[in-house]
């Protein structure tokens, strides 16, 4: 069996409809333009689906709700936001859903995870690693969230291309780039420059998913994805090694 047929589209969806009748919490899994895209397209879902949810807040109460944790690539050593969120919500909530991941490390944590929680993973590799890990837990596969953003038809939205233009040109302008000239340049690098880079010496052009990274909460997602997914559609060719300017790049 190809490896592609494990991944259910319905899947999330599947998962939420269980709780129709319920709000549920939303925390959006903060970052770069590319967590960014995976926000819009969770919103779009959410819509899409129509469930009832509302952002998850500092005086939020988790105690006895449904918490649906965005999806990303956060739970890995490197970084311990959602790895903190789950570990003090493990046993206060009525359901955690961690929306498609991958996952690296944090062993001991998803040794903890019980009956309660429901994982999606985004890759193979992540969903393997978790169910050997933790037999017992409800590990699932399923594509990245930012796939639910229907990227030809947003790039287009006049309503947002109002203000996303001028925010556009004057980042690239910033950076030292044109948008006329980079329609004219063969090929362009978008790799990245934080500190999940493989490649010390590796240089780029732009690194657009920090340059664009404007926020997760729906009406900066909304700009920071125009803005993303518009300096994808400018470029003829790309290289880079970002995930989501690849997905951009293939919508």
């Amino acid at each position: 069996m190809d490896k592609t047929s494990y991944f259910d589209c319905a899947a999330v969806g599947s998962a939420l409809a269980d709780y129709k009748n319920e709000e549920l919490i939303y925390f959006p899994n903060r970052g770069n333009a590319g967590d960014s895209l995976i926000a819009l397209g969770t919103y779009n879902f959410f819509s899409k689906i129509g469930v009832k949810w509302t952002l998850m807040d500092d005086d939020t109460s988790i105690d006895n709700r449904i918490l649906v944790i965005g999806g990303g690539g956060n739970l890995v050593p490197l970084y311990n936001t959602v790895s903190d969120l789950i570990a003090k919500s493990i046993g206060r909530v009525k359901k955690l859903i961690l929306l498609p991941h991958t996952i690296r490390g944090h062993k001991d944590l998803i040794l903890r995870m019980d009956d309660s929680c429901l994982i999606f993973c985004r890759d193979l590799y992540s969903f393997n690693y978790v169910r050997s890990t933790n037999h017992k837990l409800d590990v699932r596969l399923s594509h990245d969230m930012a796939f639910q953003v229907d990227a030809k038809n947003f790039v287009k939205n006049k309503k947002i291309g109002n203000f996303g233009y001028k925010e556009l040109s004057y980042m690239l302008l910033n950076s030292g780039f044109e948008m006329e000239n980079i329609t004219k340049l063969p090929s362009v690098d978008y790799y990245r420059e934080d500190e999940e880079s493989m490649f010390s010496d590796l240089s780029t052009d732009l690194d657009i998913s920090n340059l664009f990274a404007f926020g997760v909460l729906p009406d900066m997602a909304r700009l920071s994805s125009w803005c993303f997914l518009n300096a994808i559609s400018l470029c003829s060719h790309i290289n880079t090694d970002r995930l989501h300017v690849a997905i951009g790049a293939s919508c």
